[in-house]
């Protein structure tokens, strides 16, 4: 198992209970999350940037980097 950091940029939706579905749907994909947070809110843009750390199981001999944006 592996941890993860990763930053997302999203679109901004109301209510907030739909942008944490949104948050939580974007992340499935990419591992298990441990936390995330959302660190910054462009209303004039109508974006949102999450970071988050999520687990995964890699195969050992597989080494995976990556940043979402």
């Amino acid at each position: 198992m592996q941890t993860h950091f990763l930053s997302l940029e999203l679109d901004l939706c109301h209510p907030a209970s739909a942008l944490q579905r949104r948050i939580l749907d974007a992340l499935q994909p990419m591992g298990d999350p441990l936390r995330w947070a959302i660190v910054a809110v462009e209303p004039e843009r109508g974006k949102v940037t999450v970071e988050a750390v999520v687990t995964r199981e890699t195969e050992p001999w597989i080494s995976v980097v990556t940043t979402w944006v």
